[in-house]
């Protein structure tokens, strides 16, 4: 997944850093390296340290009970998965995602956190995603127009290596939410609705009944479906 516009113009601070096995992308106004790192590895903590006194947080494949104490980013992917219906860790790389902007939001103006496929945005911009490369076989390929009012998450299952994004039979799915968590686990539930590659209206109905998702889209062979909030635009190759 690769974010192709609006950085230059914000003379943003691009730097990564790795956490959980994961290597985080972030863009900044300021060069915040040791405070993203800070940030991943105290969610990861949390979560551990959540998941030893509760494994059925980590393996459960339905939506868990949890309490009303429990940890923010905890209840960020139990409230996702109640809401879609899944399992509570196909939430995971979107919350910490989340979290971690959040937290480098109350050092600086503009944030931009991904993860794989899963990026959140604080600040008012407007970003394009790569949800299919270009190619010879397929011609131009597809983007994602992705327009912040101060906080906006999305997600694209294109790109990702260690992240499985259950995206069933589509090509590539598509999600912009309110939450980070929400929009991985919207994808998910779009993804079990694709039962065939002819299921695209299956998923996107899945998605408009989702509240907190803004928009989705929905790749399958070269059928391109989309509903909501959400502006594709082709990329040459």
């Amino acid at each position: 997944m690769k974010l192709i516009t609006g950085l230059k113009s914000d003379r943003s601070i691009a730097f990564k850093v790795d956490a959980g096995g994961i290597r985080f992308t972030v863009h900044a106004s300021d060069d915040l390296r040791d405070e993203a790192r800070i940030s991943a590895l105290r969610q990861f903590e949390v979560l551990d340290a959540y998941g030893a006194t509760h494994p059925g947080f980590k393996t459960s494949f339905v939506p868990v009970a949890i309490e009303d104490d429990a940890p923010q980013i905890v209840r960020a992917i139990a409230e996702a998965a109640e809401a879609t219906l899944t399992g509570p860790t196909v939430s995971l790389p979107g919350a910490v995602v989340e979290q971690i902007a959040r937290d480098l939001a109350e050092m600086t103006k503009h944030v931009i956190v991904s993860a794989e496929g899963d990026t959140f945005i604080v600040g008012n911009k407007s970003r394009s995603f790569v949800v299919r490369r270009p190619s010879n076989e397929n011609g131009d390929g597809v983007a994602v127009r992705v327009s912040s009012e101060g906080y906006r998450a999305f997600f694209t299952s294109t790109g990702r290596e260690r992240i499985d994004p259950h995206i069933g039979n589509a090509t590539a799915i598509a999600v912009v939410a309110e939450r980070g968590a929400l929009a991985c686990a919207a994808a998910s539930a779009m993804g079990y609705a694709m039962k065939s590659r002819e299921d695209v209206d299956r998923a996107l109905e899945v998605a408009r009944r989702i509240a907190g998702v803004a928009g989705a889209l929905v790749l399958s062979d070269e059928r391109i479906g989309f509903w909501g909030d959400i502006e594709f635009v082709a990329v040459a190759e």
